[in-house]
């Protein structure tokens, strides 16, 4: 338990400290988070089939690329390596090309459209504040208001799954999911919420129920984004995604909820400020 704790806060220090130094560091984050989650889903996708080692470099360079590339040019970059994907499949002579490819674009997308979304924060703040003198900061805040309700979203699901937990929600993939740990996590969420709405100093988010949505939104996908990794993990045959963070295991067991929420808050939140 001490192990886990202590990888856990260091854990958490690096996203607090990387998202409250902004630009640079928001955009290190994320290349980190793409990079490790890449090299980790490579290593898992290995263990379940024979892949070359030129697909799964590939797979990271693409990653990366949309990662970096999506709030700029260099998604023509990530084009690029698509095209370039599908040309190795000519030469690879694997038994079954249409579904490598299909792994490969997922894999892609599933990991480096989040990351870009963070990776594009940092860039936004960086030059917004270095060029513009825009209130890039508080898109920062909104970024971190959405980390601390997915982690209160988990303490939330956990403390009331273990108190009350009687009833499965998917036991076929994850058995120790209940559905009153997932209103356990929903309530710490919309709790959550609706304290940022009362503390954090906000001009672009200024009203009490878009709050309580974005808590809504992130207590759902942040457990839809834990049992899809569950239904991954269960198809390859593993328990943890790796061994990078003692006793949490591999960074896509700590970034599962994140690579869906990510994607579903920045919709959520284009859509009530356009509303």
């Amino acid at each position: 338990m001490l192990k886990r704790a202590v990888s856990g806060a260091v854990y958490v220090a690096i996203i607090v400290g990387a998202l409250l130094g902004g630009g640079l560091w928001t955009c290190a984050l994320a290349v980190m988070f793409c990079m490790l989650a890449a090299l980790e889903f490579d290593d898992l996708v290995e263990e379940r089939h024979s892949y070359e080692k030129i697909v799964g470099i590939t797979d990271i360079v693409g990653t990366l690329c949309l990662t970096v590339g999506i709030s700029g040019y260099g998604l023509l970059l990530w084009l690029l390596v698509l095209l370039v994907r599908m040309i190795e499949e000519l030469y690879l002579r694997e038994s079954d090309p249409l579904y490598n490819l299909a792994l490969s674009v997922f894999a892609q997308i599933y990991l480096g459209l989040p990351c870009g979304i963070l990776f594009g924060v940092g860039v936004v703040d960086y030059f917004g504040e270095m060029y513009y003198s825009l209130p890039t900061k508080e898109i920062l805040h909104v970024t971190l208001a959405i980390f601390v309700l997915i982690w209160l979203n988990d303490t939330g699901a956990y403390l009331v799954g273990s108190w009350l937990g009687k009833h499965k929600m998917i036991e076929r993939i994850s058995p120790k999911k209940t559905w009153e740990g997932f209103a356990g996590g929903v309530i710490f969420c919309v709790g959550g919420a609706t304290a940022c709405y009362w503390i954090m100093p906000m001009g672009y988010y200024p009203v009490l129920w878009s709050w309580i949505g974005l808590g809504v939104v992130v207590a759902l996908f942040s457990t839809w984004g834990d049992l899809v990794e569950s239904l991954f993990k269960r198809d390859i045959g593993v328990k943890d995604s790796g061994n990078l963070i003692p006793g949490h295991g591999g960074i896509l067991d700590r970034i599962d909820s994140f690579l869906l929420v990510m994607p579903a808050s920045l919709v959520y939140l284009f859509a009530t400020w356009l509303l």
